[in-house]
């Protein structure tokens, strides 16, 4: 369900004319980063403290729409 939502979210953000799309993963949470990693998302290496919960930090992740 989750490899469908984030396909529908691609094909929608290709047909608004967007090149990529990206999100932030807490860098603790193994399960997300498997998954965005299966999808085709790569670490861009921007980090930064999660702003609910600064002790955590979250990676940006990219992908191109092909």
């Amino acid at each position: 369900m989750a490899r469908a939502l984030i396909e529908a979210g691609a094909e929608w953000a290709g047909e608004a004319g967007a090149d990529a799309i990206e999100l932030w993963v807490a860098t603790g949470n193994a399960a997300a980063r498997r998954l965005y990693d299966s999808a085709g998302f790569r670490a861009t290496g921007d980090r930064q403290p999660l702003a609910s919960f600064p002790d955590t930090i979250e990676e940006r992740m990219w992908r191109p729409i092909p």
